[in-house]
């Protein structure tokens, strides 16, 4: 049987070393100090020791429900693929984000990936798609604002443009 809880989050680290492997592409260390690769390592960094804190306390959790008497099962893959769908369409996407940030830059890039995100996620999003565009170009916009002009870090800008 697959074991879930031992799958994904190797996924998850996999891809954080992933993630934070491009970040090292990002370009823009002539501006500011920490240049625009800081922050997604930083972010990158947060997630994989929330996911080492996660792990560690499913290990606990399941030695203290093994001395109880208490056996976990595992799930067939199709299960699994039906359970996970919307997370292995997230894992995807994100990873499709990542790899094409520096061919369509933060902006753009940013910007179909939260509205395909909420797309995934919502199940009444053909209501307010309208909505939900604006509040993706206004947020987008803001952090590009505010990263490039406040905090004076370049964020990738579009190669194919």
């Amino acid at each position: 049987m697959l074991r879930s809880d031992r799958i994904l989050p190797a996924a998850l680290f996999a891809f954080l070393a992933f993630a934070y492997y491009q970040a090292d592409t990002i370009p823009g260390k002539e501006k500011g100090l920490i240049g625009a690769a800081f922050f997604p390592k930083m972010v990158i960094i947060i997630m994989a020791i929330f996911l080492i804190i996660i792990v560690l306390g499913d290990l606990k959790k399941e030695k203290k429900e093994a001395g109880q008497g208490i056996v976990r099962k595992g799930v067939t893959l199709s299960e699994g693929l039906k359970r996970y769908r919307k997370v292995i369409l997230v894992f995807i996407t994100t990873c499709i984000y990542v790899v094409l940030l520096q061919q369509l830059g933060y902006v753009l890039d940013t910007i179909l990936y939260l509205i395909i995100l909420t797309m995934l996620l919502m199940d009444n999003w053909k209501e307010k798609l309208p909505f939900i565009i604006c509040l993706m170009i206004i947020f987008t916009v803001s952090i590009y604002s505010i990263f490039t002009y406040l905090l004076q870090v370049s964020l990738p800008s579009a190669g194919l443009f």
